[in-house]
């Protein structure tokens, strides 16, 4: 393994999870950078594999997925829709279809039959920017908002992301610049270890944000 070119010591306050009927105090950011960071660190493993930046995001919210059930008991599944987190709740809208029917949340954590948060995961690199995290962000606003329009409380919600060197911009820079498009304090976003790209030119590391409803 690389040795780590920096550390953040960034905290967010523990929430509350519930999965598998049970209440676990779990910080759930630090769990995901940790879990994203072990997912990369595996996956650049593939055969012709020539940057971390040609993972395909699916496949390290699988491996987060494998993680959270393993090292935290918890009931995550990956790729599920927005529609059927809704009707979990009961939620109901004319307009339900039309504003979630094609949007799906990364990673799903599940007590019984209704999730009790959601994850989104992303990439940010020279060519897809810091857009695609913002979009992800605005998408589970959305989300609470519905929810709590209707009566139900929102859910916990999160965006987690492997953050790259970009052009003129370390990954320091490119976290400050990430938590002000977000209305963050930088305090507020998990920040795990810095890894050395594979290449060794540039650096990434993994980090996660709380949605604010």
């Amino acid at each position: 393994m690389d040795e780590p070119t920096s550390r953040a010591t960034y905290k967010l306050q523990a929430c509350l999870i519930q999965g598998l009927g049970k209440e676990i105090a779990v910080n759930l950011a630090e769990h995901i950078v940790a879990f994203g960071t072990k997912a990369v660190l595996e996956l650049r493993q593939m055969p012709g594999l020539k940057a971390e930046t040609s993972i395909p995001e699916p496949s390290i919210s699988s491996h987060i997925v494998s993680n959270l059930k393993a090292q935290l008991g918890l009931d995550a599944k990956a790729e599920v829709s927005y529609e059927r987190i809704l009707r979990s709740f009961d939620v109901e809208g004319s307009d339900l279809v039309g504003k979630f029917g094609g949007l799906r949340a990364d990673i799903a954590i599940f007590d019984g039959k209704q999730p009790s948060g959601i994850v989104e995961i992303k990439i940010v690199d020279e060519g897809r920017g810091l857009g695609g995290v913002n979009r992800d962000w605005e998408k589970t606003r959305s989300l609470q908002g519905y929810m709590k329009a209707r009566g139900v409380p929102a859910l916990p919600c999160y965006v987690g992301a492997l953050v790259c060197d970009l052009e003129n911009r370390t990954t320091d820079m490119a976290i400050e610049a990430l938590a002000q498009q977000l209305g963050l304090n930088p305090s507020a976003i998990e920040v795990d270890v810095g890894q050395k790209a594979l290449s060794l030119a540039w650096s990434w590391v993994f980090v996660c944000a709380t949605v604010q409803d």
